[in-house]
């Protein structure tokens, strides 16, 4: 490993996780169609993002702010249209867990974990052994 990984990204690697495990809760709810199938698929791509994020990949990092994005936007509109009080409740804890998990990502404490490493220095001459 690299670098020692920060809280900020484990803390976010677990808001990555459950809400990939919440977006396949709802797919049984009687909600859009649009809806259950743009979460079946951001529950496997915010899955594959929370690996990535775990192993400190820069891609995992893009593909779970990715993720958390689109599932922000998925869930705004419940908050003001949701059918059902429960749903309410859900869109509200999923933004507000989706914009932290965007903001432990983004901060620039964690950012060095998953950056690419500084360049290898070249070899200097008197670095080099001559006989």
């Amino acid at each position: 490993m690299r670098y020692q990984r920060p809280t900020a990204l484990t803390t976010a690697t677990v808001i990555c996780v459950f809400n990939s495990l919440g977006n396949l809760a709802i797919l049984p709810a009687p909600i859009p169609r649009l809806l259950i199938y743009a979460s079946g698929v951001a529950a496997l791509a915010g899955l594959v993002g929370a690996f990535g994020l775990w192993r400190l990949k820069r891609w995992g990092a893009l593909l779970s702010a990715a993720v958390l994005v689109l599932t922000t936007l998925l869930a705004a509109p419940g908050i003001a249209f949701a059918p059902i009080l429960a749903f309410r409740l859900v869109a509200v804890v999923t933004v507000l867990l989706d914009i932290a998990g965007l903001v432990l990502i983004l901060n620039s404490s964690s950012r060095p974990a998953y950056l690419p490493g500084p360049p290898a220095a070249p070899a200097t001459e008197s670095a080099v052994r001559t006989r």
